[in-house]
C-alpha cells in the first residue's frame, strides 16, 4: 500500500456511504426496553438466529418516519430469512 497518495474525496464520501448501508438498523432490546444500534444487517440475523429479536421487534434505519415491527417490513424479513437459509445451505 502507498500510503502517501491522497485519498481523494470521492474514495471517503464512497466510504461513507457504503459504511451507513452497512450499519443502518436500530431496534428496541426486549428486555432494556432500550434502543441499541445502528448495527448492520448480519448483526440483525444473528440477533434473529439467538431469538435476541423475533418478528415483534420494532426496528427503525434512515428514512423511515416511524418505528415498525419486523414483521411489517417484508423486505427485511426476506432479507433475513434469506441470509439465514444461505448460511444452513
Amino acid at each position: 500500500m502507498n500510503f502517501s497518495q491522497p485519498v481523494s474525496h470521492f474514495s471517503l464520501l464512497k466510504a461513507i456511504t457504503l459504511l451507513k448501508e452497512v450499519l443502518e438498523w436500530c431496534y428496541i432490546d426486549s428486555a432494556t426496553n432500550e434502543g441499541r444500534g445502528p448495527v448492520s444487517l448480519r448483526d440483525i440475523e444473528v440477533l434473529w438466529e439467538t431469538g435476541e429479536i423475533t418478528s415483534q421487534t420494532f426496528v427503525w434505519r434512515q428514512g423511515m418516519t416511524e418505528w415498525k415491527k419486523i414483521m411489517e417490513l417484508p423486505d427485511l424479513q426476506k432479507k433475513i430469512y434469506g441470509l439465514f437459509f444461505m448460511l444452513i445451505f
